[in-house]
């Protein structure tokens, strides 16, 4: 991983967390329901443009996907 893709990541994931309202090691890594929280944000409520709260969420996508395994967002079969 580059020193700009490791950049970004952790610049998505602080951004993430001070929108959720705390710091990342506070933010519970239930994926689901951090999906929920992070749906149900509107960027423009909190200063940001669509495209960065978009790539926010891309990049803690990707963070998370480092250090925990993610299942599709639609699961076509039950677990």
């Amino acid at each position: 991983m580059s020193p700009l893709q490791k950049r970004d990541m952790t610049s998505a994931v602080n951004s993430a967390a001070r929108v959720l309202g705390g710091e990342p090691e506070t933010i519970a890594v239930d994926v689901p329901r951090l999906r929920k929280r992070l749906e149900e944000v509107s960027p423009e409520t909190v200063g940001l443009s669509r495209g960065r709260w978009a790539n926010i969420r891309s990049g803690l996508g990707k963070a998370l996907s480092l250090v925990r395994p993610m299942l599709p967002a639609k699961q076509t079969v039950e677990l």
